[in-house]
């Protein structure tokens, strides 16, 4: 089922609010968006905290968090993004940010008439 701009841009408002929290300041945080093929690619990079392994090992789980939120943030993305026939990914080391890609499988919006 394709992703509803609705639920797309949940997804990105979490995922760019969570950056925000985890870094501090000035600190830069990244948005790509890239298509190839098929898919649709996503990426929001912070310059944060960053996640130990295990912080990130249990990210995409329901009532996780590693800040003052519900912890809901990342487990509602993960059920969007999967329920899209997507995928989630997490890269993140203490002190080096985190880096969290999202690739969707490319819908073409255009249809020919009859």
């Amino acid at each position: 089922m394709p992703m509803s701009a609705a639920a797309l841009e949940v997804v990105l408002a979490n995922l760019v609010n969570n950056a925000r929290r985890a870094s501090a300041g000035e600190a830069t945080i990244s948005l790509q968006v890239c298509s190839t093929g098929n898919t649709v690619t996503l990426e929001v990079q912070d310059q944060g905290v960053g996640m130990s392994e295990a912080q990130r090992r249990r990210s995409l789980q329901p009532f996780v968090s590693n800040s003052a939120s519900s912890g809901m943030g990342l487990a509602i993305c993960r059920y969007l993004v999967e329920r899209a026939g997507g995928s989630i990914a997490i890269a993140s080391r203490p002190g080096a940010g985190t880096k969290v890609t999202v690739e969707l499988p490319r819908v073409d919006t255009l249809k020919q008439s009859a």
